[in-house]
Order: structure tokens, then sequence, then C-alpha cells
């Protein structure tokens, strides 16, 4: 994940650590603002690890739906939105580099 510099909507293109990219080339992760117990902050397509009031927690993905930021319970394909699980979550990864994840986890 790369920090993005500046947008060119003429030539569609992203500057993006001190290179162009074509916006194909660049997969844009959108951030709702909120951040895991760690302080880290959260974007779609990441991945976190959820555990309040679960007897079996698992990991979610975070996703935008219809307006609004969800979590996927993994195991389940069970929703909350996350602003009611940002708090008590931590950021594990992201679809993009840990794909590995999206596995479900044994139960606890």
């Amino acid at each position: 994940m790369m920090p993005l510099e500046s947008i060119d909507f003429e030539y569609g293109m992203i500057n993006v650590n001190a290179a162009w990219r074509w916006f194909e080339e660049i997969e844009h992760m959108q951030s709702p603002g909120l951040k895991d117990n760690n302080g880290v902050e959260i974007f779609e397509g990441d991945i976190i690890f959820y555990t309040y009031f679960e007897k079996n927690a698992n990991n979610r993905l975070v996703m935008f739906v219809n307006g609004q930021f969800i979590t996927e319970l993994i195991r389940h394909g069970y929703y909350k939105p996350l602003v009611n699980v940002s708090d008590d979550a931590k950021k594990i990864g992201n679809i993009y580099e840990n794909p590995e994840l999206l596995e479900p986890a044994d139960e606890i």
C-alpha cells in the first residue's frame, strides 16, 4: 500500500510514490476514517480479527457495500457494520498482501 500524491483525471493517471500509473494499474482502497484497537487506519479490503462477544472469533473482511462500510465474518458470511467492531478489532492484513487470511481460521 502506498500513499496517493495526485490524480490526473484528464489522462487517467495517478501519481504514487513519485511515479505516474494508469488508473487500471492501481487498486484504490477507501478509508472510512476508523482505526483498529492499535490505532491503525482501516481500509476497504483490509482483514481484521474481531473477538468481542463471539465465542468462535474469526477474521473479518472490510467491504464498502450500499454506501456503508461493513465487515463479513469469513467463516460464516455474517455481516456487521464496521463502526460496530472497529474499536475491538485488530488489523491483520489485506486481501492484496495476505490472501491466505481469507481462509477460515480454526475454531477456538
